[in-house]
């Protein structure tokens, strides 16, 4: 259950009734009207402009840490779209959004099974005197609702309704930027990244009293071989996860670490791509978890193997 951190949110992977079906209908067309006309989306704070975060995932797990017996493929969609309001003070404004998160994947399971959607707004305080990282810490505040798309049974009584509050962080470095210059980039050196989240939740879709901070961390930090200076072919990397929270779950703490190698076949060219494909990602990673609480007592595997695509937008 460690991905239930990540998928707690919601998602899907058979769909059994119609409104599961019309649901996952109406994120297929929010998703390719964004591939067909992503290139109007803003990126900047001008009043009133759109913007798009968008992250897709779609990978064969060996493990995935749950059992032995998992080995199928899992897919992940989440994606928050939205304006810009007119300034606070430089480069700062108010940005309300509705999010769609689902999931979809061969397993019974229904947290790897659901679809959730709801609103949000956030900013980014930094933005105008920041330096770094800082710049893109985003403070956040979003009220999210979940259907379970299967093991309906089991999800029975589960709260379907979760209010956050947190920080959220998505920060590259030595790494091609579309639409800019790039002239700090290095081949020769190594690249990195970093998605944090820290986040106070109501019910986490766990239980109705949850009410407690959870955190997660990931880094991964590699090199760039195989292609001459400007031409990235092949990124070996090292790949660290920590799950904290104030529950005692083994799922929400946790320590995950390995190696993976990755290809980007659009981010080594300078030429004008459609914005959803430019970080397009094909990985394999292998991966192993430590327990940083309870351990589990069912005998799951301590090993994981992953080989997939990632593909995101805004982020």
């Amino acid at each position: 259950m460690l991905e239930k951190l990540l998928e707690t949110a919601a998602f899907s992977r058979r769909f059994p009734d119609k409104k599961g079906v019309s649901v996952l209908k109406k994120i297929f067309i929010i998703v390719i009207a964004i591939l067909v006309f992503g290139e109007g989306m803003a990126y900047g704070a001008e009043a009133y402009k759109g913007w798009a975060d968008l992250w897709n995932y779609g990978a064969y797990h060996a493990t995935n840490f749950e059992s032995n017996n998992f080995k199928t493929g899992i897919a992940r969609i989440e994606g928050r779209l939205g304006f810009y309001t007119p300034e606070l003070w430089k480069d700062v404004a108010l940005m309300p959004y509705v999010a769609y998160i689902g999931v979809a994947s061969g397993d019974n399971n229904y947290w790897n099974n659901d679809i959730a959607g709801g609103v949000g707004l956030r900013m980014y305080p930094f933005r105008a005197g920041g330096a770094g990282w800082v710049k893109a810490i985003k403070l956040y505040a979003e009220t999210l609702s979940v259907s379970y798309l299967k093991d309906t049974n089991t999800a029975a009584g589960l709260p379907t309704n979760d209010t956050r509050l947190g920080l959220d962080l998505w920060y590259e470095w030595n790494q091609k930027q579309e639409n800019a210059d790039n002239a700090n980039f290095d081949f020769s050196k190594p690249w990195g990244e970093t998605w944090t989240n820290i986040s106070y939740r109501t019910t986490n879709f766990t239980q109705n009293n949850f009410n407690n901070v959870v955190m997660y961390a990931q880094f991964k930090n590699g090199l760039y071989l195989g292609g001459q200076k400007g031409s990235i072919l092949f990124e070996p990397y090292l790949r660290t996860d920590l799950n904290l929270s104030g529950k005692n779950d083994f799922w929400l703490n946790n320590f995950v670490y390995g190696l993976g190698m990755r290809f980007q076949p659009f981010r080594k060219t300078d030429s004008k791509i459609n914005p959803l494909l430019y970080k397009l990602k094909i990985f394999f990673e292998v991966l192993g978890i430590s327990y940083l609480s309870a351990k589990p007592q069912d005998g799951r595997p301590n090993t994981d193997i992953r080989f997939g695509v990632d593909f995101s937008l805004g982020r």
